[in-house]
C-alpha cells in the first residue's frame, strides 16, 4: 500500500505539475529554443519529455482497458497523425513547415491521452487537477485584466507585433495572455470555463464567471459567450433535477436574470473597451448577411468555398494547414484565408473519415456523459457529467470563434479528463458489480 501510494502521488503531483500549470494551460512562457528553423517552446518540449518520463515509471505498461474512451480517443488520435503525414507527404497545398507544426500538435494531443491512459488518475487525481485548472485560470484573468488597463502585453502576444496590431487596425486595451491573439485567448478561458462552474465551489466563481464574459466582450469573441450563456442555461435546467425542486428554479431564475442584466448593463455599452453587445452584434450580422456583406456573409461564404474543395479532393481532405495556402492561390469571393471553424478545418484538411470520426468521439463523450448523468446518484458525481457535456456544448460555440482551432495546447488535456472521468465511473461500476 505504501509503495502504491507513493506511486500515486508521484503521478498526480507530476501530472498537475507538467500537464496543467506549464505545458496545456501556459503553452508558452518565454522557453524559445530554435533548431534548423523550428521553434522548441515550452508546450514542445515539456509533452514529448513526459511521455518518456511516463513510459520509464510505468514500464510502457498502460492501465487503460482496451474497451474504455480513452483508449477510443487515444487510437483515433494516433490514427489520425498517421493520417496526416500521408496527406502532407501528397498534398500540393500543404505548407510543409506550417503542416508540420499542425501534425506536432496533433501529435502531442495523443502522447497527452497516451500518458494518461499509462499512469491512470483516480477520482481524488481528477479533483485535484480540476482545481489546479481553476487556480491557472483565475490567474489568466488578472493577467487579462492588467493587459486591459494598461495596453502591456507580453512578447508573445499579437500586439507585441506593432506593425500587425496597425495593419488589423485593434485596439490594443485587449487581452491575449500568453497567446497570439484575442480569439485565442477568448477561446482558451471560454473552454475552462465549465470547470469553474462545477468544480469550484466557491460564490467567488461567479465574479470569475463575470470576468471571463468581460474579458471576452472586450475581444469581441460574441461566440465564446453564447457558449457561456448556452452552458449557463444548461447548468440552471439539468441542476434541477439534482433535487433542489422548484425553490432552486426560483432561485436560478433570479440569478440567471440577474447576470444577464448586469452583463448587458455593464459590459452592453463598450464600457470596457468592447465593440459589441450581443443582441446588437447578432442583429447587425442578419442584416449584413441578407445584404451580402459583414463577417457573418464572409463566414457563410468561405464554408461553402471550403465544402467545394473539400468535395473537389474526392473526400480525403487537401492535407495539413493547407487552407491558407489553397484559398490564397484561389481565392474565395470572401477574402477569408482561415477556416474560422473546426469542424470546417477539420473536413477541408483532412477529410471525411476523420471529419466523422471527431464529430462520432464528440457525440459519444456527450451521450456517455448524460448516461452516467441519469445513472448516478451521487450529487457531485452529477456536476462533474454535467461540467463534461458542458465542454461539449462549449467546443460547438468555441469552434467559431479563432480563425484556426487544431492547434490548441489546452483541448487535448480537457479531452483527455473527460473521458478518464468517465472511465473512472465505469471502472467503479464493474468493480462493484
Amino acid at each position: 500500500m505504501d509503495s502504491t501510494a507513493k506511486h500515486d502521488g508521484k503521478v498526480l503531483a507530476g501530472l498537475v505539475l507538467i500537464f496543467v500549470a506549464f505545458a496545456s494551460i501556459i503553452p508558452d512562457i518565454g522557453f524559445r529554443i530554435t533548431t534548423m528553423g523550428f521553434v522548441w517552446t515550452l508546450y514542445r518540449f515539456v509533452i514529448p519529455a513526459s511521455l518518456v518520463f511516463a513510459f520509464v515509471l510505468c514500464e510502457g505498461k498502460s492501465l487503460v482497458k482496451k474497451s474504455s474512451m480513452t483508449f477510443y480517443m487515444t487510437m483515433f488520435m494516433g490514427f489520425w497523425v498517421i493520417y496526416g503525414i500521408a496527406l502532407l507527404l501528397i498534398s500540393r497545398y500543404s505548407d510543409k513547415h506550417a503542416g508540420f507544426i499542425e501534425l506536432l500538435a496533433l501529435a502531442n494531443g495523443f502522447f497527452v491521452f497516451v500518458i494518461i491512459g499509462m499512469i491512470g488518475i483516480t477520482e481524488d487525481g481528477f479533483q485535484k487537477i480540476s482545481k489546479a485548472i481553476v487556480f491557472s485560470l483565475n490567474a489568466l484573468l488578472v493577467l487579462a485584466f492588467f493587459e486591459i488597463i494598461t495596453a502591456r502585453h507580453l512578447p508573445t502576444s499579437f500586439f507585441y507585433d506593432t506593425k500587425a496590431n496597425a495593419y488589423n487596425g485593434i485596439s490594443p486595451h485587449a487581452a491575449t495572455g500568453f497567446l497570439y491573439n484575442v480569439n485565442d485567448f477568448s477561446a482558451m478561458i471560454t473552454c475552462l470555463f465549465p470547470v469553474v462552474l462545477v468544480c469550484w465551489r466557491s460564490k467567488l466563481r461567479w465574479i470569475t464567471i463575470l470576468a471571463i464574459m468581460a474579458v471576452n466582450m472586450v475581444n469581441d469573441s460574441t461566440s465564446c459567450n453564447l457558449a457561456i450563456i448556452a452552458c449557463l442555461m444548461f447548468y440552471f435546467i439539468t441542476n434541477d433535477k439534482i433535487g433542489q425542486g422548484r425553490r432552486f428554479i426560483r432561485k436560478a431564475l433570479v440569478i440567471g436574470v440577474a447576470l444577464v442584466g448586469a452583463f448587458i448593463v455593464l459590459f452592453g455599452q463598450s464600457i470596457l473597451g468592447g465593440r459589441n453587445d450581443i443582441l446588437g452584434a447578432l442583429s447587425r450580422q442578419v442584416t449584413n448577411l441578407k445584404n451580402s456583406n459583414g463577417s457573418l456573409w464572409k463566414r457563410v461564404t468561405i464554408y461553402k468555398d471550403s465544402v467545394s474543395a473539400f468535395i473537389g479532393s474526392k473526400g480525403i481532405g487537401l492535407g495539413p494547414s493547407s487552407f491558407t495556402p489553397y484559398f490564397t492561390k484561389h481565392p474565395s469571393a470572401s477574402n477569408l484565408a482561415n477556416p474560422h471553424a473546426v469542424l470546417v478545418e477539420i473536413l477541408f484538411e483532412y477529410g471525411i473519415i476523420i471529419f466523422v470520426w471527431y464529430v462520432g468521439m464528440m457525440v459519444a463523450i456527450f451521450k456517455k456523459a448524460l448516461h452516467c448523468y441519469n445513472s448516478d446518484k451521487n450529487r457531485d458525481n452529477k456536476k462533474q457529467f454535467m461540467m463534461i457535456m458542458m465542454i461539449v456544448i462549449v467546443y460547438i460555440f468555441v469552434g467559431f470563434a479563432p480563425s484556426a482551432f487544431l492547434g490548441y495546447a489546452y483541448q487535448w488535456l480537457i479531452l483527455a479528463l473527460c473521458c478518464i472521468r468517465l472511465d473512472i465511473t465505469k471502472n467503479r461500476r464493474i468493480e462493484y458489480a
